[in-house]
């Protein structure tokens, strides 16, 4: 999704990764996690708090899903990037396998009012 400023956002599943034993969150011995990469294709600085702050819902029933980090899966706060730089980051969330087969993530653009949802299986 390229956003009317110039922001690029490209979501891939990163798997259902094993946790460590210092994981928060994790469900069934597991995180959902998937990887963000924001692309900055315009002129100006964009802000990419608003991908950083997604809200992400799963099951049949879409309850929201809980957050969920361990080592290399951080939900980092992306900021700002300058034109033509890219920054990626991995989320993760608490989601069993089956939940994990059906979620629904909301991004918000530079200034908030844009948004784009994506669809998917986390596996």
């Amino acid at each position: 999704m390229t956003f009317a400023d110039g922001m690029t956002v490209t979501i891939q599943s990163a798997g259902l990764k094993p946790a460590s034993a210092y994981a928060a969150g994790a469900v069934e011995g597991k995180i959902a996690a998937v990887q963000i990469t924001v692309t900055n294709e315009g002129e100006e600085v964009v802000d990419a708090a608003g991908v950083s702050a997604l809200t992400a819902s799963a099951g049949e029933t879409g309850t929201p899903a809980p957050s969920a980090a361990d080592e290399g899966i951080t939900n980092p706060t992306l900021g700002s990037i300058l034109p033509g730089e890219t920054k990626t980051g991995v989320f993760g969330y608490g989601l069993s396998a089956i939940d994990a087969q059906k979620v629904q993530l909301e991004i918000y653009g530079n200034n908030f009012d844009d948004r784009v949802v994506f669809t998917g299986a986390i596996s």
